[in-house]
């Protein structure tokens, strides 16, 4: 945040809680994803599903706007369609 540069991060999010996933290596991924930018501070924005990709450009604006990074974590169904 120090050097105020936009950055918007596309951040596959598998195996998180509730997002059962059936490949084990999703399962880190899932369990340390979110507490890491919360300790960095990033905004998460969540898309789960092809229709809620609108998310992307709201956190793309965020990201412009307050010259800042922003995260959009994309679930399974974002991801496969």
């Amino acid at each position: 945040l120090k050097h105020r540069i936009p950055l918007l991060m596309l951040v596959s999010y598998r195996g998180g809680p509730g997002l059962p996933d059936n490949r084990d290596y999703h399962l880190l991924e899932g369990e340390v994803t979110r507490p890491v930018l919360e300790a960095l501070r990033i905004p998460i924005y969540e898309v789960y599903r092809p229709g809620e990709a609108n998310r992307i450009e709201t956190a793309r604006e965020r990201a412009t706007l307050g010259k800042q990074p922003v995260a959009v974590l994309l679930g399974r169904e974002a991801l496969i369609e």
